[in-house]
Parts: C-alpha cells; structure tokens; sequence
C-alpha cells in the first residue's frame, strides 16, 4: 500500500505539473523558446543520482522518494507531451485564429485534444519509470515499501518471499498500465470513428 500511494502520488503530481506546462509551451512562442530548451537541456542527465541531495534536504521520510520520482516523471511526461502538442501545423492554429478563435479557444479545441493520446502515452510510459525509480528510492535508506521488502528477503537468503515481493511489485506495475491503457481507450475513442 505504501508503494502504491508513493507511486500514485509521484505520477499525479508530475502530470499534473508537467501536462499544462507542456500545452502552454506548445501554444505560446516565447514561454517555448525559455523553457523547453532549459528541459531539454537537464532531461538527459540520470536525476536518481541527486537522491543522496534530496535525501539531506527533504530527509528519510516519503517526501524525498516522491520528490525524485515526480522529478523524472515531469521530465518523461513534459518530453512527450510537448513534442506531440508542437507538432500541430501553423497552418491550423492561423486558419482558426481567422475565424475569431482567441486564444483559450484554440487551447481547449486544438491542443487539449491532440494532447489527451500523448498525456495517455505519457501516462504508460511513466508507470514502468515509476515503478523503477521507486524499488531504488525504498531500497536506500528506508523500511517500508515492496522495493525495502525485496532487498530485506534477499539480504537473508528468502528466495521465496523476495520473489513474492517481485511479483507484487510487478502486478502493481501493471495494475497502472492497465488502468491508463483502459483510460486511454475511454478518452480517445473519438480517435476510432
């Protein structure tokens, strides 16, 4: 359960920052030219190596653990989302600017649905991510979650349970996938007319 709330929390807080963000810096020029460059510039450096700096700020407790996968998560889904939000043509944002649409118009009609299949994308992706950057963060320095749990069995010879512990972190793995996988197919059924 721990594990779960971790993780869930992590995604939520990394969407829901990184989501409009991305739209934002897709629709306005100038927001685009500051920022993505800033994220494209720290999305490749491995950010499981300030767990250690995060750790000394935030201390032992959930908050250092969800903080680093929020971290990577915001990076994987502003990647994602943006790359698909700019790729709409200029010509489609000018034909609609023509017809009065300002600019919260083109936002929710234009971008918010290309970006849904992207967020869904995004959303997957950054399950398995999660659940990666998780196992390492509850096997440093902590004694609780299935990642801890793994390690513990393993350091004393239980083969059996650690490889329960594997198991459980796997179904939750895909528990995620398949309830973003199923939203996905909700959301964007418009995609299959």
């Amino acid at each position: 359960l721990i594990s779960t709330y971790r993780v869930i929390i992590s995604i939520t807080i990394g969407v829901a920052i990184a989501a409009p963000l991305a739209i934002l810096a897709a629709q306005f020029r100038l927001l685009d030219k500051f920022l993505t460059p800033l994220i494209y510039f720290a999305y490749p450096a491995p950010k499981v190596v300030f767990l250690p700096l995060i750790i000394s700020f935030l201390g032992l407790g959930d908050a250092s653990r969800i903080f680093l996968i929020t971290l990577i998560i915001f990076f994987q889904v502003f990647v994602i989302i943006r790359d698909a939000a700019g790729q709409i043509p200029v010509e489609t944002i000018e034909s609609i600017s023509s017809l009065g649409a300002g600019h919260w118009h083109i936002l929710r009609y234009v971008y918010i649905p290309v970006s849904i299949p992207a967020i869904m994308t995004a959303l997957k992706i950054s399950a398995g991510t999660a659940i990666a950057v998780l196992f390492i963060t509850e096997t440093i320095a902590g004694n609780t979650g299935l990642g801890y749990y793994i390690v513990n069995e393993w350091s004393i010879f239980s083969y059996d349970t650690m490889f329960a512990g594997i198991i459980a972190m796997s179904m939750l793995g895909l528990g995620l996938f398949s309830v973003f996988a199923t939203l996905e197919h909700i959301l964007t059924r418009w995609q299959r007319r």
